[in-house]
């Protein structure tokens, strides 16, 4: 058995990846990295600033000299990584974690290099592409060669199997002293494991495999098993996701696709907001307005983007940013809002209005024979297909946008 385990084994790599400080990281060096990690990730700003009385407590230090001291050794403590392909080089380079820090009052600021922020950019594709920012937090090179194993040939089934030779060799550990399991396990896959575990969302359980099916048998290979525990939540993500448009789609597996992938990048709130947006606002092909609304954030920038031009020539005289529960409450706030306006052009328009909108709710108008009405009975259609309305005469203009369960808005520009 254990001839066959070792004959037909094969494992992939796609990239050979080194990263790791030039210079060893002491234990304050890691506690420091660890927390500006935590403060990227948290905050997504790349300046920090810290007060002397966090740090000192942080790193347990007495003395601002003690401090500064500290920080001049970290700036010493460059990055160096190297990745290559099929043995040729695909990048490599040095990253320094900090550009620059000043001190003033009673606080440090801190610059982080734009290299090393983006390392935990989930839209920058090229260093999250090589698990530089889960990799920077391990401790030491057998647990990134572990995780990279592991990650790198468990592929679509979660498990792995490998002789106990391979694995040792592939950690460089076959010259060593864990020839013994028990070692081996307790001193190096416990230890590598958890730190997997602590640093991502994987779960790793494996299986001892042995020469013979016995309690003394000689263990001679290991079966893992990996549960990717954001992989699960962004299956469930998705599912509920195409639940609330799949009457809406026709290419099922192309936007299922779309979505998992832009629930990894942006997350559940930006994608169900977007999703919702785009299900009150498409006007033709919702396919091709759901990719625009999540590629360029309608829910945030559609409607200023509309009023912008706008804004920029006309004067703005009334804003209104509000959830409304339903229609009717959204078309009572404007009817107040024409009424009571000191502007008698639209405190004349307000009763036409009303009068559109009772004979919308009625189910019936003729626009010819009642030209006043008509362009008003318009976009409340438009509004109530589509959850747009634009009004415009020759004195105002009137933008509204229904967002049902977020902020709506009501906009009217003077000429």
């Amino acid at each position: 058995m254990e001839k066959n385990m070792k004959k037909n084994e094969f494992f992939f790599q796609e990239h050979d990846i080194f990263i790791d400080f030039q210079k060893k990281l002491n234990k304050k060096d890691k506690i420091f990295l660890e927390y500006l990690i935590k403060k990227i990730t948290s905050d997504n700003d790349p300046k920090i600033v810290l007060g002397q009385k966090v740090l000192l407590n942080l790193l347990n230090l007495t003395t601002k000299q003690e401090l500064d001291n500290f920080l001049d050794k970290f700036f010493e403590k460059r990055i160096s990584y190297q990745c290559s392909k099929l043995n040729i080089s695909d990048i490599e380079g040095i990253i320094n974690p900090l550009s620059s820090y000043k001190f003033s009052g009673i606080n440090y600021a801190f610059s982080i290099s734009s290299d090393f922020f983006n390392i935990f950019q989930k839209n920058k594709k090229d260093f999250r592409a090589y698990n530089f920012d889960i990799l920077l937090q391990f401790s030491n090179p057998i647990t990134k060669k572990l995780f990279l194993f592991l990650t790198n040939n468990t592929g679509i089934n979660d498990f792995l199997e490998v002789s106990l030779d391979t694995l040792k060799n592939y950690l460089d550990l076959n010259n060593t002293s864990y020839s013994r399991f028990y070692d081996f396990e307790k001193n190096i896959l416990t230890v590598c494991i958890q730190e997997i575990e602590k640093y991502t969302t994987l779960k790793i359980q494996y299986r001892k495999i042995k020469l013979h099916n016995t309690s003394s048998g000689k263990i001679i290979g290991l079966k893992f098993y990996l549960a990717d525990e954001n992989k699960n939540a962004l299956e469930k993500n998705t599912d509920t996701l195409i639940e609330g448009i799949r009457p809406l789609i026709k290419n099922a597996g192309k936007i299922r696709n779309f979505i998992t992938l832009s629930l990894a990048n942006r997350g559940y709130n930006y994608m169900k907001k977007n999703i919702d947006y785009a299900k009150l606002h498409y006007k033709g092909n919702f396919e091709i307005f759901l990719i625009e609304a999540v590629k360029y954030d309608y829910f945030k920038n559609r409607f200023l983007k509309i009023i912008l031009p706008f804004k920029e020539k006309y004067k703005l005289i009334f804003s209104l940013e509000k959830r409304f529960d339903s229609f009717p409450e959204l078309y009572e706030n404007l009817f107040e809002i024409m009424s009571g306006t000191n502007l008698f052009h639209l405190t004349q328009m307000a009763p036409i209005f009303r009068e559109a909108y009772n004979l919308m709710e009625s189910g019936y108008i003729n626009q010819k024979e009642q030209p006043k009405i008509a362009p008003f009975y318009k976009e409340l259609l438009n509004l109530k297909s589509f959850n747009e309305f634009k009004y415009e005469d020759e004195k105002f203009i009137i933008f509204i946008e229904y967002n049902k369960n977020y902020d709506s808005f009501i906009y009217i520009f003077e000429k």
